[in-house]
């Protein structure tokens, strides 16, 4: 098994940006406290991904979420 990432963590809220940049989301995010087990702080370390499969990070996180939400939209039929 290989995890697959790009070795740059990458937090929540900018997460949360690059979603609502790529949907056009309009409202505000919500937050709620801490859950138990969340994960506090996490990143992917490619390097075995690399040596195993050849594989390497090739998008950028905002080009990557845009094609994900582009996807689904072409992907799921509106409501």
């Amino acid at each position: 098994l290989l995890n697959i990432g790009t070795g740059v963590e990458t937090s929540v809220n900018r997460l949360t940006q690059a979603i609502i940049a790529a949907t056009g989301f309009k409202g505000a995010p919500g937050y709620g406290p801490p859950r138990p087990g969340d994960v506090p702080r996490s990143v992917v370390d490619p390097r075995a991904a690399m040596d195993v499969i050849g594989w390497e990070p090739w998008t950028s996180l905002d080009d990557g979420i845009r094609g994900t939400v582009d996807w689904f939209r072409g992907a799921v039929a509106p409501l």
